[in-house]
């Protein structure tokens, strides 16, 4: 067995947030989140920005990621807005799916990773905003 698998093993079993994560996800394969639909990012009016945690009211990482993207949003001067989708809840796990995010916090922006488990400077998520500017 590789070490990192082992690894992976042991944060889980250690890890109370892992484990309620290992839990939301045994969900099952079968689950696709058909019922869950993702913004239409192309047609929408806005820049649209997916912030993918645990929960940031719990997760301290989570809650600067949130933070940092609320306070980016008002500075950037540009139409968009941003949403929380928690995956200790069903339609956070069906973004997180949808969208391929592999690791917690991230940050989607029009549907495209941006940032994942990285919390960006200011100036760097403004500018990532700005870009997305249609």
């Amino acid at each position: 067995t590789p070490a990192a698998n082992l690894q992976a093993v042991a944060e889980v079993a250690l890890d109370p947030d892992q484990r309620r994560i290992a839990s939301a996800l045994a969900v099952g394969p079968a689950d696709d989140f058909a019922d869950i639909r993702l913004p239409e990012y192309r047609s929408e009016k806005q820049v649209v920005i997916d912030v993918i945690t645990l929960d940031s009211a719990t997760c301290p990482p989570c809650g600067y990621m949130v933070e940092a993207v609320k306070r980016a949003v008002a500075a950037a001067g540009v139409p968009a807005r941003w949403a929380e989708h928690k995956v200790t809840g069903r339609d956070g796990l069906g973004y997180m799916t949808k969208l391929g995010v592999q690791h917690i916090p991230t940050i989607c922006i029009d549907g495209v990773t941006r940032f994942s488990s990285q919390i960006p400077d200011q100036p760097t998520l403004i500018t990532a905003i700005k870009a997305a500017c249609r």
